[in-house]
């Protein structure tokens, strides 16, 4: 049975059960549906809860269903729904709006993507699908596009591929391949700040925010991808 029970880390002193840790969990109300395999993703200062899939008395049905978290509030607010229904997909915030990326309805794997915008509250598909079907795999952002890594095809063959969407483009490149093929991976981009001396420093915002002061113009930001794979 699904449990529909969720979960948030706060930031909080440090506690006695684990040296070097910070922050403890605390329970939030729960979904108003239980759910497997949703995409989840955050914008705006809220939480959303996308798709997945939710079993009644033995029979499994594929969701097109959203919540939304927006703290204060106690309590989760069911959103629009998707277009199509979809579980094991990948969810990803930019340019004012989350993407429902791929996943699975029922039998077929998914190539297409749909975009949620947060100002007119309306879900819309794009008119460019992924060069592949995929489902269980990770989405980030990156420089303005939204790169989608790895996954499961129609076949269940694990992919190496990933594939980026720039918005102003309206099409999906093909990127680096993997070094080897991942699915049910986390994938985040991560930003580095570059000296020009070559130093690199990654650390919290703080640290950024005075090397930007000091350097101003002389520093020069990229970004790069970090995967979590399992």
């Amino acid at each position: 049975m699904l449990d529909p029970c969720t979960e948030a880390v706060r930031e909080g002193p440090e506690r006695s059960h684990g040296a070097g840790q910070r922050g403890h969990w605390q329970a939030v109300p729960n979904l108003n549906c239980a759910r497997a395999h949703a995409g989840v993703v955050a914008a705006a200062g809220m939480l959303f809860v996308l798709g997945g899939r939710s079993q009644v008395q033995a029979v499994q049905q594929v969701l097109p269903s959203c919540e939304v978290l927006a703290p204060p509030s106690s309590a989760w607010a069911l959103a629009p729904d998707m277009h199509q229904p979809r579980s094991a997909l990948a969810a990803a915030a930019m340019g004012g709006g989350l993407f429902a990326v791929g996943g699975q309805a029922a039998r077929p794997t998914l190539r297409s993507v749909e975009r949620f915008d947060l100002g007119q509250e309306t879900w819309s598909v794009l008119g460019c699908d992924m060069r592949v079907e995929r489902k269980y795999a990770a989405a980030a952002v990156l420089g303005g596009r939204l790169v989608v890594a790895g996954g499961l095809d129609e076949c269940r063959t694990r992919l190496r591929s990933v594939e980026a969407l720039d918005p102003r483009e309206g099409r999906w490149r093909d990127l680096a391949l993997l070094s080897m093929p991942r699915s049910s991976c986390g994938l985040a981009a991560l930003q580095v700040i570059k000296v020009p001396e070559g130093a690199v420093l990654r650390g919290c915002k703080k640290t950024r925010r005075k090397l930007r002061e000091h350097l101003r113009l002389r520093a020069e930001i990229h970004s790069q991808l970090r995967f979590i794979a399992s």
